[in-house]
């Protein structure tokens, strides 16, 4: 683009594009492969495939096309404008708008400072002929079209039209990265108690006064105000002990750490029911369980030898959950309602049983129906559930410890905000252990919602996700013992009954792995923290531990009748529950 003046400017752009689905790539056509693209003065134009001058960079897609609208050029309504939609912020009748078409998508700069503004990458779209001519036509109006020709020697033709949302892809992450809106409900503030402070009591004494001294006392003696100690016991010296050596913190094995092995085994249910819900402490020190009898239990670990029951639903319990601190287990059930406890006695705190509140100023209205899940959010500033027709969000209030002798009172809580994403709610799923405006929903129709709490709308969704309605749903949380990158954050598993469990990504809305396990009845798969391994229960008695990131054939575990499996945020070690109300755990080693 020409500047001011007879200056002129050279820039090198580099973009990277996927040109394949499943991690494969595709091979471009030859004559065109690794383009350089150059700009200089008014002319764009490829240069050689190969060598090139000090700060060039090559692109690996093949150039097709560069398309340059100016201002004037799109309020013509009579041509094909190759542009995309208006960019927030940006005014369309200020800015020129350079188009970039390559084998693998499409890019999109500012004719003035050459900043990328969107790509559009046709990686799930890649056409199964050789590409030879790709056009687009675009609106201004919400959403765009484009469509592009395939076409081979044998003069076989196939016209393809591709949807693009209005959706900002570049935004749609599980960690937060975007700036939170005023009027969001995740700028609530919290609902607490002010406490009450009680005035020491003064007793009304007579206070005698005391005589004045003569003077003839005796003297005080002075007081030291510092003496610096010099007789400190050195290491090396005799009768010194030296300091013990700190333990380096504790990391995750960074290694294949699959495990295999069988350690133990505890049983939560003296009635030998079924085992419905499992989830670790964040430090993996306690195993909170739901059993098919209407209770609970939270399991000490690693010896169990321990254990602290939960009771006081009415119906069976379909999730448990953790506070990021481990103080606080939530509990949903079919009795339509969920319960926050004390994870050291066992004691309620909350009893959520009204989808508006418990407080002076709510309706105290029922659950419509039982709650899908029920889970912590926002790093515990929030409580998350669904009762199949709407996301309630409410703010809560937990009464501090009391005395031994005291029994505390029921906390508060009330709904912050109530969302409905259009469809029956089968499945919940969010993150609490950082911070994350988004929620993962399952849908009636089979499609997988992705709710932004930050605008309040569903951000995206994934049609017929799975042939049947989705039973389970688990994001990536974070722990303090994994670290990854921000991306491997975005994957998502999913669980159907008579599908295959299946690995997806919300940036792109599309399959990345899947993985055969065609149940008849909801068995519960797990991911691991490390997101290396998925394990996923069979009705054969069988638990098959798959590799992602190999392509070898699973690892079986001869287990009776599993039901549900959960991996451990600290250790490569994986719990399974199985439906004689046994818990058995498997180490690496």
């Amino acid at each position: 683009e020409p500047l001011s003046g007879t200056r002129l400017r050279r820039i090198n752009m580099e973009v990277f594009l996927p040109t394949g689905g499943s991690g494969t790539s595709t091979s471009p056509d030859p004559s065109m492969s690794c383009d350089v693209i150059r700009a200089c003065g008014d002319a764009l134009a490829p240069a050689a495939p190969t060598g090139g001058e000090d700060g060039e960079v090559e692109i690996i897609n093949s150039v097709l096309d560069i398309i340059k609208i100016s201002p004037d050029e799109a309020d013509a309504p009579t041509e094909i404008i190759s542009t995309f939609p208006d960019t927030p912020g940006v005014n369309m009748t200020t800015r020129n708008i350079l188009v970039v078409m390559v084998t693998s998508g499409i890019i999109q700069l500012n004719g003035v400072s050459l900043q990328l503004l969107r790509t559009v990458s046709f990686l799930y779209f890649t056409p199964s002929l050789p590409l030879a001519y790709l056009s687009a036509a675009f609106t201004h109006r919400d959403n765009c079209n484009i469509s592009y020709i395939d076409t081979s020697l044998s003069s076989v033709t196939n016209l393809r039209l591709t949807r693009i949302e209005e959706t900002d892809d570049l935004n749609l992450m599980m960690v937060q990265s975007c700036v939170i809106d005023p009027k969001s409900p995740l700028l609530t503030l919290s609902l607490w108690k002010r406490p009450v402070e009680e005035k020491p009591k003064v007793k009304k004494d007579r206070v005698k006064a005391k005589a004045k001294s003569s003077g003839y006392a005796a003297v005080s003696t002075k007081r030291e105000l510092f003496k610096p100690v010099t007789n400190q016991n050195k290491v090396g010296r005799k009768g010194a002990t030296a300091a013990a050596p700190r333990k380096p913190p504790y990391t995750y094995p960074t290694g294949p750490c699959m495990p295999t092995l069988r350690k133990r085994s505890s049983i939560v249910s003296d009635k030998r029911c079924a085992v419905n819900c499992l989830s670790y402490s964040r430090d993996s020190g306690s195993l909170a369980a739901g059993v098919s009898d209407c209770n609970g239990v939270v399991v000490r670990l690693p010896d169990c030898s321990k254990s602290v029951p939960l009771v006081g639903h009415s119906g069976l319990i379909n999730s448990t959950s953790w506070n990021t601190s481990g103080s606080h287990v939530i509990s949903s059930a079919n009795d339509r309602t969920c319960r926050v406890w004390d994870s050291q006695s066992g004691e309620c705190l909350i009893n959520v049983e009204f989808r508006d509140g418990n407080t002076k100023t709510c309706q105290k209205l029922p659950f419509k129906k039982e709650p899908i899940n029920a889970l912590f959010y926002y790093i515990d500033k929030f409580i998350l559930t669904s009762d199949a027709t709407s996301l309630y969000l409410y703010k809560y209030y937990v009464e501090p410890p009391a005395k031994l002798t005291t029994k505390r009172s029921l906390g508060r809580y009330q709904v912050v905000s109530e969302q409905g994403i259009g469809v029956t709610i089968t499945s919940l799923s969010a993150v609490n252990s950082y911070y994350s405006n988004l929620v993962v929903c399952g849908g009636s129709d089979k499609s997988i919602a992705i709710f932004d709490y930050n605008k309040e709308k569903v951000a995206s969704k994934i049609s017929s996700a799975h042939t049947r309605t989705i039973h389970h749903l688990q994001t990536v949380e974070g722990t303090r013992y994994v670290s990854h990158q921000p991306d491997t954050y975005n994957l998502l598993l999913s669980a159907s009954v008579s599908d295959d469990t299946k690995l997806w990504d919300i940036r792109s809305s599309q399959c990345v792995k899947g993985f055969t396990s065609r149940n008849s009845v909801k068995l519960i798969p797990s991911l691991s923290y490390c997101v290396r391994y998925v394990a996923l229960p069979s009705a054969d008695n069988t638990v098959y531990l798959h590799d992602i990131r190999g392509t070898s054939q699973p690892t079986k575990l001869n287990h009776d009748s599993p039901l549900i499996t959960h991996f451990s945020p600290k250790y490569p070690q994986l719990c399974v529950g199985d439906a004689s109300g046994v818990v058995t755990f498997y180490n690496n080693k």
